[in-house]
């Protein structure tokens, strides 16, 4: 089953090797790429995250250059609600200019109200410059409850993007995972992903989803693990799992090719 590489749209390797929490761990590039090349996995986004491994926008895209070229940095997007349109091209020409192949963007930690102005010139001005945007669409956490909004918020915001704009929704929904999947199939300008709802909710009903959207909505997703939420192991073991049986072509389509295409990676 490991014949197949994979393609990691998730994976967060800081400068000082630690996570959440602030507690010491091997959350290292070196660790990564050690991960990556034990399960067979070619390629991966590395993504940082504000106030968390020591992130700093040029520092992180120089770490994460300096591994192999399948490791593609994505910046964290300061999202502030006032920021003017001059700020939000700020804010991208210096992202674009450290050499980041994306941008993450994530309501829950920024506070963004999915229904606002301020996230659609940001995705808009982003598409215009031809930079990918991971989109989290995770809203379960216990100090998330000021966010205003719902999953359902993501249908309305789509509809007003322009076809330039390139959208990756960051764990599918969760537990929402096929509402998303009606929510995205007009738009060919957006992929789901499945990085932490493929390890996080083993045993439930969202494996059938899972391998529902496996079968019939291949063309369109992509796969990731969220390290150090989860190791590239049990990333591997579950997509080799729910992916059993499969025709090839639609494995191929879901553990990397979709990303490759969407992303221009190779």
């Amino acid at each position: 089953m490991h014949d197949i590489p994979l393609f990691d749209s998730l994976t967060h390797p800081t400068l000082d090797g630690t996570w959440i929490g602030g507690a010491p761990c091997k959350n290292t590039l070196p660790e990564l790429e050690s991960e990556m090349a034990a399960n067979n996995v070619e390629w991966a986004f590395a993504v940082g995250m504000k106030d968390i491994g020591g992130y700093a926008l040029e520092a992180y895209a120089d770490y994460i250059r300096s591994a192999t070229q399948k490791v593609f940095p994505i910046a964290y997007y300061d999202f502030n609600e006032s920021d003017t349109g001059r700020e939000i091209v700020r804010k991208l020409e210096n992202i674009s200019r450290c050499g980041y192949s994306g941008i993450k963007l994530h309501p829950g930690f920024s506070r963004i109200d999915l229904r606002g102005q301020g996230l659609r010139e940001v995705l808009g001005e982003a598409g215009s410059r031809k930079l990918p945007v991971l989109l989290c669409t995770f809203l379960h956490r216990q100090n998330y409850n000021a966010i205003p909004g719902s999953y359902l918020d993501f249908g309305p915001l789509l509809a007003s993007l322009p076809e330039t704009s390139k959208i990756i929704l960051l764990h599918g929904g969760d537990v929402n995972l096929l509402a998303l999947m009606e929510i995205t199939r007009p738009y060919r300008n957006v992929v789901l992903d499945l990085s932490f709802t493929l390890c996080r909710y083993e045993g439930s009903s969202v494996d059938l989803d899972i391998r529902y959207l496996f079968h019939h909505y291949d063309q369109r997703i992509c796969v990731g693990s969220d390290n150090p939420q989860f190791s590239l192991a049990q990333f591997r073991r579950r997509f080799d799992e729910l992916s059993a049986g499969l025709d090839r072509e639609k494995r191929i389509n879901a553990a990397y090719r979709n990303l490759q295409s969407f992303f221009g990676a190779s």
